[in-house]
């Protein structure tokens, strides 16, 4: 689609949902497409400012008054849209929890399937009790476990993944680390920590982490990190992370 036409329909708010994701990934990632975005407003003003005058709206003999009112309309058309495009991508965009709860990974919960119901077990009880949507109940099996015993790192990366479910990003990343500690290189969880970031709104750590993923070929999370930094190059989401807003 030509630029112009992406523009025009931007302005008048009849964008398709493929070709949002065109604009913003244009906005986001070419200056003299923004550039053009400016340019194309102030046209838009300054044709309507032409309209007034040739229906004789700013003529000789109306004089100063319906000068200034003329010049007042279009001030108020440039405040509006200073407001409604920040307004427009606030709106329309994602947000640092929402990336984070659809791109969370939760195999090792899974498992909660495969447990045998005989197997009392702290682990399997977790599990157990997660599979019944008993979130909160696993994480105190688990906890109470861990609290004695450090020495699994298993335990600590699913009680990492039972916070997460339950939306607590910072005890996530607490147990996480305690793990990595034990085994360093485990994707699951490297990848789950960045997405507790982004659930506790610590979107600059995780940008930084997801560049490093986007840039190796050793990962299979490299596909995944690449769109996600897209999303959160968006001014809606720089927005949204400024204001606070989820």
């Amino acid at each position: 689609m030509e630029k112009d036409t992406l523009i025009e329909k931007f302005l008048s708010q009849q964008l398709s949902s493929s070709e949002l994701e065109t604009f913003r990934e244009k906005w986001a990632n070419d200056p003299d497409f923004v550039q053009e975005v400016r340019d194309y407003t102030e046209l838009i003003i300054s044709v309507k400012a032409a309209e007034q005058v040739t229906k004789g709206k700013l003529s000789k003999g109306v004089g100063i008054h319906s000068t200034r009112r003329l010049y007042y309309r279009i001030a108020a058309v440039i405040l509006l849209l200073i407001v409604t495009i920040p307004c427009y991508w606030v709106v329309t965009s994602t947000s640092s929890k929402k990336i984070a709860r659809e791109n969370f990974i939760d195999l090792r919960l899974q498992t909660s399937r495969d447990v045998a119901s005989d197997d009392t077990s702290p682990l399997n009880e977790a599990l157990r009790l997660h599979g019944q949507n008993q979130p909160l109940a696993a994480i105190d099996v688990l906890r109470k476990t861990v609290k004695n015993d450090e020495s699994t790192p298993i335990k600590l990366f699913i009680l990492g993944d039972l916070f997460m479910t339950t939306g607590q990003g910072d005890s996530a990343i607490y147990y996480y680390q305690k793990g990595r500690l034990l085994i360093e290189n485990d994707p699951y969880t490297h990848w789950n920590t960045i997405m507790a970031m982004l659930l506790n709104r610590e979107s600059g750590n995780a940008k930084v982490l997801l560049a490093q993923l986007a840039d190796s070929d050793q990962t299979p999370y490299n596909e995944k990190a690449r769109k996600i930094l897209n999303e959160i190059k968006t001014p809606g989401f720089r927005l949204k992370v400024w204001l606070g807003i989820d």
